[in-house]
């Protein structure tokens, strides 16, 4: 029953939100996955985020661009300090505190 359900579920989706989902993936296919270089450079950063916790980068870090690998976590664990990741981290605050107040 669910397999006839799925065309008419993604024919619903927004045009707009199927060119940001095409945008997103085209950022990790370039940022990640374009090379075997970045792949192996992907992979060994992602362990060392995993072994060592305490200085592991966020999602946001990771999924928005520039992307993880240009962001050292020695530098900062407060993505505020990244320029590139100011404007995202302000949008998230501002959704934060609109849901609060509703």
């Amino acid at each position: 029953m669910l397999a006839y359900q799925i065309p008419t579920t993604v024919r619903s989706i927004h045009q707009d939100k199927i060119l940001s989902l095409r945008q997103q993936t085209q950022f990790l296919w370039e940022a990640y996955f374009s090379s075997v270089e970045k792949i192996v450079l992907t992979t060994l950063e992602i362990i060392q985020d995993r072994v060592l916790e305490h200085g592991s980068r966020s999602s946001l870090m990771w999924n928005g661009h520039p992307g993880g690998l240009f962001a050292l976590p020695q530098y900062s664990g407060y993505l505020g300090d990244f320029p590139f990741f100011y404007a995202p981290l302000v949008s998230h605050a501002c959704r934060r505190r609109s849901s609060e107040i509703q």
